[in-house]
């Protein structure tokens, strides 16, 4: 009188659930949740590869900022300079008599005008 009568077999409320499924069932399950991990796996691995892309875009824009920072006013300056050489490079020409004077004058030009783009700037 200790045994379980048929009609309920291992669907019974007190039967481990494993009773109730074969070998197959059991296989497929186990497939089923490997691919649903696999897939939640293959998800962390691209929202990893997207936070390390846009941690590097971050700090290469830091980057690119504080360059653009320090290289301007010194091209800015390095232009100017430029043109001061050409310009008393053209007077020492003119006094001289030189026919070289005018291409002179137009580089001193051309490096105080290209200056004059990339001047200095005080920004927070």
């Amino acid at each position: 009188m200790s045994s379980m009568p048929d009609e309920y077999g291992p669907q019974h409320p007190n039967a481990p659930a494993v009773l109730g499924h074969t070998l197959d069932d059991l296989i497929a399950a186990a497939e089923h949740e490997l691919l649903c991990r696999n897939g939640e796996v293959a998800r962390q691995k691209t929202e990893i590869r997207r936070l390390k892309r846009r941690r590097r875009r971050a700090r290469r824009r830091v980057l690119r900022r504080q360059l653009a920072r320090t290289v301007r006013p010194a091209l800015g300056i390095t232009l100017g300079v430029c043109g001061l050489i050409a310009f008393i490079a053209g007077f020492i020409a003119f006094f001289m008599g030189s026919d070289r004077t005018d291409d002179w004058f137009t580089i001193g030009v051309t490096a105080w005008g290209a200056a004059a783009v990339f001047r200095f700037e005080r920004r927070p």
